[in-house]
């Protein structure tokens, strides 16, 4: 074989297990960079398990709390003309506008104080539930001020009412885990939460309380 026939073959060796390598090293790179990736994203999963409902507690009950210590000083609070003709209206003028900014603060600001301290929260969002409740009655008394031509084109103050809706949603969240609760994550995570959850394992889990409690009262 000429030698330059044999240089040419060794070349053509060379190259085509070098692109065999390159890609190969490109595949296991790929692999190695997705598998710290899935870590990282799991971590942070993982992270927002651990410390999601509490950020959400504090951060709703900062809101409670400021906005609450706001309405005791007149004319700081954008809501308190509002909220003074609702409660007039809602008692029939039996309470006074002063009266009822001071109500509405002081009522607000425990709220907030029990979703930062997360002392006595059933009692805690009881009260925000209320409150809440309380604050879409503007739409039943003063529909001309809440809504602009439209019930779909509120004015700021119809919505400064219904971005409640995203406090209501925090409150119930935060309430689901007021009895020791939790969110999991992991393999599996959904299927058990789905298990745990469902109303037939509740039901089931019930009726072997009662078969338990029976049992124990029949052996006494």
């Amino acid at each position: 074989m000429p030698i330059s026939q044999y240089i040419v073959g060794l070349s053509k060796l060379i190259f085509c297990n070098q692109r065999k390598y390159v890609k190969l090293f490109n595949q296991t790179l790929a692999m190695s960079l997705y598998k710290k990736l899935g870590l990282l994203e799991f971590k942070m999963i993982s992270w927002k398990v651990r410390n999601g409902i509490k950020i959400l507690r504090i951060a709703l009950g900062i809101i409670f709390f400021w906005f609450g210590v706001l309405k005791f000083f007149h004319g700081l609070s954008p809501a308190e003309v509002l909220a003074i003709r609702t409660i007039s209206k809602l008692t029939f003028g039996l309470i006074s506008g002063n009266v009822c900014v001071y109500i509405l603060a002081t009522w607000e600001t425990l709220i907030g104080l029990g979703l930062l301290t997360g002392f006595m929260l059933d009692f805690t969002l009881l009260l925000l539930y209320f409150q809440m409740a309380g604050t879409f009655l503007p739409m039943l008394f003063f529909p001309q001020e809440i809504f602009a031509h439209s019930i779909f084109i509120p004015t700021m103050e119809g919505q400064y009412i219904i971005k409640n809706l995203v406090l209501i949603s925090a409150g119930i969240v935060i309430g689901s885990t007021v009895k020791g609760a939790g969110m999991i994550a992991g393999p599996g995570a959904e299927d058990l939460a789905k298990k745990y959850n469902s109303r037939f394992f509740i039901k089931q889990e019930e009726e072997n309380a009662v078969l338990v409690n029976a049992s124990t009262k029949s052996q006494i």
